[in-house]
């Protein structure tokens, strides 16, 4: 039997149990639910930050490495091809009567007792004009003046019969650049 002498709410006051209540424990765990999920989505926020922060270091050390490296090629590239042709001013150096034979158009007699040993300065000057036709036509940027090259390799070509005797016999032995150039000098025709 309902209660008679409890008061009769008025039809504007909401009923006790309809307010909310601040304590109520329900409204404390959402509170706390969307406090935590904010803390997380700002961990990983600076997470994130600090991985592309991290890649974006990652790739200035891959290019400033990658120009290490493109100098330290171009140094080895330079410093490979001096030595070869340093080598080979040693050589007329230490042989003084050879030198004619590479830079003056003197023409060699089989017979004459130093005549293998031109062969073989022959097949010296040989194979550093094949690297320096490779090397000055992959790595041209790596030269102030990568055309000096090729003249200088032309030049060595139509100064030296003993030079082009020992190509024309043993031209299988080298890459197409000097290949390409004996035929020119071969033929009379411009090298360049």
């Amino acid at each position: 039997m309902p209660d008679e002498t409890a008061p009769i709410p008025k039809k504007d006051e909401p009923k006790k149990e309809a307010q909310h209540d601040k304590s109520d424990p329900g409204t404390d765990c959402d509170q706390r639910y969307k406090h935590e999920d904010l803390r997380i989505k700002r961990r990983q926020l600076r997470v994130q930050v600090a991985s592309l922060i991290v890649a974006g270091l990652g790739f200035l050390f891959v290019v400033l490495s990658l120009n290490n490296n493109t100098r330290s090629l171009e140094a080895t590239v330079q410093n490979n091809m001096l030595t070869h042709v340093t080598d080979l001013s040693k050589l007329l150096q230490e042989n003084p009567w050879a030198y004619p034979y590479f830079y003056e158009n003197k023409p060699v007699d089989p017979k004459d007792p130093h005549y293998q040993e031109l062969l073989i300065t022959a097949m010296h000057f040989a194979d550093v004009l094949d690297i320096v036709t490779l090397q000055s036509s992959q790595y041209k940027n790596q030269w102030q003046k990568p055309d000096a090259w090729d003249r200088w390799t032309c030049d060595m070509l139509e100064r030296s019969p003993i030079l082009r005797q020992f190509l024309r016999e043993h031209l299988g032995w080298y890459g197409d650049g000097i290949k390409d150039k004996f035929k020119l000098v071969d033929s009379k025709q411009k090298c360049k």
